[in-house]
């Protein structure tokens, strides 16, 4: 089973900064992301460098880790 590690930020400009390391490293194999604009909308999206059940995983991860912060406070 793989690691989950948590990129969690306060700054949007940090999260980038850190997923952009990750991508010039090369460690980055797929992503499933998720961004609310200013404007209220909602942008998902997904490489199709990643397998159906791997998206499908992500997506659990970033829910159970959303879930995790929340009980932890």
């Amino acid at each position: 089973m793989a690691e989950i590690v948590s990129l969690n930020s306060n700054s949007v400009s940090n999260l980038i900064h850190k997923l952009t390391e990750l991508y010039h490293d090369g460690q980055i194999e797929g992503l499933v992301m998720g961004v609310k604009l200013t404007s209220g909308e909602f942008v998902c999206g997904f490489t199709n460098t990643i397998s159906f059940l791997e998206k499908l995983g992500l997506s659990q991860a970033i829910i159970n880790d959303i879930q995790y912060v929340a009980n932890n406070k």
